[in-house]
């Protein structure tokens, strides 16, 4: 007896032959018949990935064994080479020869944020099926942003800032889904975290008002999130003080004449550009104010001159200076018109 598979594929001519018993010899049949063996290797299609994580992916597609032989197998090659050299290959997987089957095959041990090509191959008796190379990329290993300004990055060289709103920036983690920036205050520690804002894939943010309070030392940090989730450790920390309200001192009036005076004080405007001015008035209301007058962000003398006093007259005055922190109102000083 003579044996062929598909990959001796072709036709064939077949001639059969009786054998007769030696008592009732007559002569076979020996006209010939064809037999033909398919050619058909697979027909395969790959199709995309799916369960794709930071180290790993499932890798899926399509075989059809096109009815030769009794099964086929099936195994996915992959790689970083988009041509696929030197690749390498899955555990092979075993399907009916008959119909096309979905095949799936996880793989592991990929490094986060790659691009990775793959195919499926199948073979059977006929020869192979190699599908066509496609791709999908790992999900990115989550690095926390980079911080810029503001701040120091220790407490003990940590600036004063000009404002209770100050603007944050950060180089925004490549291929972050999200970011969050954290905001503590002096002692540091979860226990004293002032503001947790979602900034998204934002590279800067204005706080907004009534969150950071006056004469306090502050610090932050950032943290990043992948598409799945999985959150970055925290970035570096900068730190900050915030401005105080002015500090101020009302000093003696001088040139006091019946109508007039030159009012004093003296204003340290706490890190931030300050405006001060003096009331005045026969009560402690006072009821009469000079034009407010800005005096940046230098600790200095302040005067003003008044006019229209009632002669013999004692006055009351004060020194007031306001800037993003608060108002300070000095105390109050008293003088008499001749």
């Amino acid at each position: 007896m003579t044996s062929v598979t598909a990959n001796q594929a072709g036709d064939y001519a077949v001639s059969v032959f009786q054998t007769p018993a030696p008592e009732d010899i007559m002569e076979a049949d020996s006209s010939p018949a064809t037999l033909t063996i398919g050619t058909d290797a697979p027909t395969v299609q790959t199709l995309g990935a799916s369960s794709i994580g930071m180290n790993g992916a499932t890798l899926e597609g399509q075989a059809n064994g096109n009815n030769v032989g009794t099964q086929i197998t099936v195994y996915f090659q992959y790689g970083l080479d988009p041509n696929l050299a030197n690749p390498t290959s899955t555990s092979p997987l075993y399907g009916p020869s008959g119909y096309a089957q979905d095949f799936a095959n996880p793989i592991t041990g990929l490094n986060p944020g790659t691009t990775y090509y793959y195919r499926i191959v199948a073979f059977n008796d006929a020869g192979e099926g190699i599908g066509a190379i496609t791709n999908f990329t790992t999900i990115w290993s989550p690095v926390p942003p980079t911080l810029i300004s503001p701040g120091a990055v220790t407490a003990d060289g940590a600036p004063t800032l000009t404002n209770l709103t100050p603007t944050f920036d950060w180089s925004a983690a490549s291929q972050a889904a999200s970011s969050d920036l954290i905001v503590t205050k002096s002692p540091f520690g979860p226990a004293n975290v002032v503001v947790t804002l979602g900034v998204g894939t934002n590279s800067s943010i204005q706080m907004p008002s009534g969150i950071l309070q006056p004469e306090t030392l502050y610090e932050w940090h950032m943290v990043s999130f992948n598409s799945l989730g999985d959150e970055s450790a925290a970035s570096s920390s900068l730190y900050f003080w915030t401005p105080a309200a002015p500090i101020i001192t009302t000093l003696a009036a001088t040139n006091i004449l019946s109508h007039s005076a030159t009012l004093q004080g003296f204003v340290n405007p706490g890190g931030a550009s300050a405006t001060a001015y003096f009331e005045y008035g026969i009560t402690t209301n006072y009821g009469s104010m000079t034009p407010p007058t800005g005096i940046g962000t230098i600790p200095q003398d302040f005067s003003a001159n008044i006019t229209g006093l009632a002669s013999g007259t004692l006055y009351h005055c004060r020194i007031d200076a306001t800037n993003s922190a608060g108002t300070s109102l000095g105390l109050d000083k008293t003088f008499n018109t001749p």
